[in-house]
């Protein structure tokens, strides 16, 4: 029986996806609750989760907690050189530094657990992509505890931009494997579903486009 709920649920992920375009939800548009498809496809939840996930690796949807949480249309846009991989230069000195990106596997990782799959590290290069499942004692839900936790020589994370960039220039951490890539990740913009969406909104979500934009 376990052995096909994954089939299951992939079959769930492409129903739900089908009815949210038949539907004609846009982006930001609410799809539901884990209930709610959970009874609309007679289905377990566990099954609705994996459904979920698959659709959200997929970038096509947004889960968010709270009240008026649910599963959204996601609005993306992905950002070209989000992350670096970056380290401490003591801790380099005692570990060692890693030249390819399977040079991870011998070094402790901190992860991001907002991720379903935190440990999984995409890279692109002149190779093509590879998958790399890092190694971690440590994972944290934020940038910010992140780059504080390589700081603290604990390990090796993949942190944005804005919050190691400059350090990276003065020295005082090192850009991490420059001939691999981590994969873009995409920036979603959610705000209330409303047929009128306000000037002052709109303004700041296409100003928000430009300025990401690849």
């Amino acid at each position: 029986m376990n052995a096909q709920l994954p089939s299951s649920a992939e079959s769930v992920a492409d129903a739900i996806w089908e009815q949210a375009m038949q539907s004609g939800l846009h982006p930001g548009d609410r799809i539901g609750a884990e209930r709610e498809l959970a009874d609309r496809y007679a289905v377990s939840r566990w099954v609705i989760r994996k459904a979920l996930e698959i659709l959200e690796e997929k970038e096509l949807i947004l889960r968010t907690n709270g009240r008026s949480g649910g599963i959204f249309v996601a609005h993306k846009k992905v950002v070209r050189d989000l992350g670096k991989v970056a380290g401490l230069p003591a801790y380099l000195r005692s570990h060692g530094e890693p030249r390819h990106a399977t040079d991870l596997l011998q070094h402790n990782c901190i992860v991001y657990t907002g991720f379903a799959h935190g440990n999984r590290w995409v890279f692109d290069s002149e190779q093509g992509r590879q998958t790399i499942e890092v190694p971690s004692t440590l994972g944290v839900n934020s940038a910010d505890a992140m780059y504080g936790a390589v700081l603290s020589h604990i390990g090796i994370a993949r942190v944005p931009h804005w919050v190691v960039g400059d350090d990276i220039e003065r020295g005082r951490v090192r850009r991490l494997l420059p001939d691999d890539y981590p994969t873009p990740l995409p920036i979603h913009i959610v705000y209330p579903q409303t047929r009128l969406l306000s000037a002052r909104a709109r303004c700041f979500i296409e100003f928000l486009l430009d300025e990401l934009a690849p």
